[in-house]
């Protein structure tokens, strides 16, 4: 069957779920909805289309990248290979299923910030947890604010006082 590479963007509808397997590799599921959106000339208005739900898993570093770096809510892109899977259910009906095997996945920066942090090979301890510090912005933003323009002091400065 061939591979079909597909691009999706939208909001994961819950926190991702990361397992073991007993082979000891990690697979982190999680599933994104986007919804199409189009702009209607007649009543000059955005007007919301259907929801589209994609499962998704992603293995290994980049499973655990994931289940620790977003949460249910936020908007992120997949990039992988949509699979099927045909399969019988209990009452013995042929039923089929549709999963993205996740190969890059991002945060959709048109609705977030982020700071990316390089892993040092090392498997992420907790899942996601939304950061209660200063984002990048305004860390940045403080930075580079302008400063006040040096003004000495009375003390320092050696001619105060004198009006000659």
């Amino acid at each position: 069957m061939p591979q079909i590479t597909m691009t999706i963007n939208g909001n994961l509808t819950k926190d991702p779920e990361l397992r073991n397997l007993p082979s000891g590799q990690s697979v982190c599921d999680f599933t994104i909805a986007h919804t199409d959106r189009r702009f209607n000339r007649q009543n000059n208005q955005w007007e919301d289309g259907q929801t589209t739900f994609i499962n998704c898993s992603a293995w290994g570093s980049l499973g655990q990248n994931i289940q620790q770096s977003l949460g249910k809510g936020m908007a992120a892109i997949v990039i992988g290979k949509f699979e099927q899977q045909d399969y019988t259910d209990q009452q013995g009906n042929k039923r089929r299923s549709y999963r993205l095997i996740a190969d890059l996945v991002g945060v959709d920066l048109a609705h977030a910030t982020a700071q990316v942090m390089k892993n040092n090979g090392s498997a992420p301890q907790q899942g996601f947890q939304p950061q209660q510090q200063q984002s990048l912005v305004q860390q940045r933003a403080q930075a580079y604010a302008p400063q006040p323009a040096f003004q000495p002091q009375p003390q320092e400065d050696p001619w105060a006082g004198r009006l000659n």
